[in-house]
């Protein structure tokens, strides 16, 4: 859902919206089936099962992942990586959108993330060919449609956002080719 509103002069201008389905899964599948970039995944991970070990550290609209990342064992299972990365990165979407606008229908986070859930694994995406441009691109897309909310910046999405800003360009086949020193 994109929300549009209207200026003092009339002129239509986005505010925040939903990223799409195929966004979400663009993300995720570029962290979690890409062999290069999946320390990514597995370092957010590693940081955010530190985290809930103390729930008063954890934001409130997180508190509802606390015991799924605890009972998360099975870090091999790409499918799993995908729905948990999915769900937190939606999820922190969608509450942006509800702090932002409380008086809109925000659609059901279970019916779009059953369709991220379909743009898992496909080769069709265009995710294999991202270069770091785009895929960062698309990372701070999500990061600044899911920014609304005020502890949005102690969030487990935000220091997925933040990790990929860190580590995406040194994972990247031309920072590998690059000269060191001149």
């Amino acid at each position: 859902m994109v929300i549009i509103t209207l200026s003092a002069n009339g002129v239509k201008s986005m505010s925040a919206f939903l990223v799409s389905a195929k966004h979400i899964a663009i993300v995720c599948n570029a962290v979690v089936f890409d062999q290069t970039n999946q320390r990514i995944f597995f370092k957010w991970l590693d940081d955010i099962k530190k985290s809930v070990h103390f729930p008063d550290s954890v934001v409130e609209f997180e508190k509802q992942f606390i015991q799924e990342i605890q009972d998360f064992e099975d870090e091999l299972s790409q499918l799993d990586n995908f729905k948990l990365l999915a769900k937190i990165l939606a999820n922190a979407n969608f509450v942006s959108l509800q702090y932002r606008y409380p008086k809109h229908d925000h659609g059901d986070i279970e019916l779009y993330l059953s369709r991220v859930h379909k743009f898992s694994m496909r080769d069709d995406l265009g995710g294999k060919d991202l270069n770091v441009i785009q895929f960062l691109k698309f990372v701070h897309c999500l990061n600044y449609q899911s920014c609304e909310h005020p502890d949005y910046k102690k969030s487990f999405a935000y220091k997925f956002i933040k990790l990929v800003e860190e580590l995406a360009i040194y994972n990247s086949p031309e920072y590998s080719k690059a000269e060191w020193c001149a």
